[in-house]
């Protein structure tokens, strides 16, 4: 009679063992957005002199996770300056932002390219379609014809691709040399 009650506790407390193992499943639901599209305030520093080289360098933030894409264009004036006066861009470098995991932009814009002292914006970056998402370091090169007077403005903006999709341009202006550039501030045209 002891044996039986023994095997049944034993047998109980199996099965009370197993019935707290079982999983019960429920359902939760929650909704993921996407953030946004920002840019810090860039800053801008002197690299070299004779001919002036410049660094504007922005961080860019894409949160929205869609991987459509952005581009940076550039707004440069100088008091003073000839109407036909340019910048010249040199080149552009990005990476990841310190502690962001970031897909890196591929950015298609060619260097050289001159941007107007005008105040007329310039395509000069592009993170493509599925890059440049996540934070990331833009670091634009410039060099200053010799020519520019002593103040440059420089405003720096993002935008986001157009529904259409169209090859995004930088200058329209035949590339030269750098040398020709900072020294004219022009662009010779082959004969």
């Amino acid at each position: 009679m002891v044996r039986r009650l023994c095997i049944a506790l034993v047998s109980v407390a199996i099965c009370a063992a197993a019935s707290a193992g079982v999983a019960q499943a429920s359902t939760a639901h929650v909704a993921i957005t996407g953030g946004g599209l920002s840019m810090s305030d860039p800053s801008v520093t002197v690299v070299g002199r004779d001919p002036t080289e410049l660094d504007l360098k922005t961080i860019v933030t894409d949160a929205r996770g869609t991987g459509s894409g952005w581009f940076l264009s550039l707004a440069a004036t100088s008091p003073g300056a000839p109407a036909s006066s340019n910048l010249v861009v040199t080149g552009a470098d990005a990476a990841c932002a310190s502690g962001s995991d970031c897909s890196p932009p591929v950015n298609s814009i060619a260097y050289p390219l001159t941007a107007s002292l005008t105040g007329a914006r310039t395509l000069v970056f592009e993170a493509t379609h599925s890059s440049g998402m996540g934070a990331q370091t833009i670091d634009l090169h410039f060099a200053v014809p010799r020519a520019t007077p002593a103040n440059l403005n420089f405003a720096l903006s993002i935008s986001t691709p157009p529904s259409t999709a169209t090859p995004a341009t930088g200058s329209t202006s035949v590339p030269c040399s750098i040398p020709d550039l900072v020294d004219t501030g022009t662009c010779p045209q082959a004969p």
